[in-house]
């Protein structure tokens, strides 16, 4: 199999970022290739409602609680 930079590591940080941090540094990502202020207010929202989900659940918010288990449990919170 060929060598590829752009797979995802399987190594884990051994620094966590606090979410709100991360999620800034994405919308001016964002904002800096000029995308539509409309998308970026969805991922606003979207963060808006990771956060209650991260609070209702007592995890802490930081990229540790960026797990596929989180988001599958946030992912049927969303629909109760």
């Amino acid at each position: 199999m060929a060598s590829s930079k752009r797979r995802l590591s399987t190594v884990a940080r051994k620094t966590e970022m606090r979410l709100d941090d991360t999620q800034a540094r994405f919308l001016e990502h964002h904002r800096s290739l000029n995308h539509s202020i409309h998308q970026i207010l969805h991922y606003q929202a979207t963060f808006r409602d990771f956060d209650r989900y991260l609070t209702y659940s007592r995890r802490p918010k930081t990229t540790a609680s960026l797990t596929p288990t989180v988001f599958e449990a946030y992912t049927v919170w969303l629909k109760n």
